[in-house]
């Protein structure tokens, strides 16, 4: 990527459509498309479906509600929520609502709230099982996070 992007840069802004210029551009979007998502970016869906259930959980981010229950509540079965946010989030509905709960967690966390309190707050069962999932997510722990 760093070649790539190096190579871009030093080309001219006017470079002709099908040329090899062209071309190594189109490679390197190509291969930005490709890259993971920064784990603090929480896409959202545009289907109306998928923003009610969002809007949802971003007000109550511990919600334990299965989602079959959530998808009835807007009117969907749960495969077509997930579908929804596979194709418009590029996660799966359980790996966004881990996401926006790690999220919200770090927005306590920065106030300094405990990690124990923090990970009830956010729906985890157990400090033990927020601090897996946020080195997971962020590859350290809360406590190094912030140092």
């Amino acid at each position: 990527m760093r070649e790539l992007i190096s190579s871009c840069a030093g080309l001219p802004w006017n470079y002709q459509p099908r040329s090899k210029e062209a071309r190594l551009c189109e490679v390197l979007l190509d291969q930005i498309a490709t890259l993971d998502r920064s784990p603090v970016d929480l896409p959202v869906p545009t289907d109306p479906r998928g923003l009610r259930i969002v809007e949802m959980l971003k007000r109550e981010p511990s919600s334990r509600e299965p989602l079959a229950s959530l998808a009835a509540r807007v009117g969907a079965s749960p495969r077509t929520i997930e579908r929804i946010f596979v194709r418009e989030t590029h996660l799966a509905f359980g790996a966004w609502r881990q996401r926006l709960r790690l999220l919200a967690a770090l927005e306590l966390l920065a106030y300094g709230e405990a990690v124990t309190n923090v990970a009830l707050d956010v729906g985890y069962e157990s400090a033990s099982s927020f601090v897996v999932a946020f080195r997971e997510t962020f590859g350290t722990t809360p406590a190094r996070f912030f140092k």
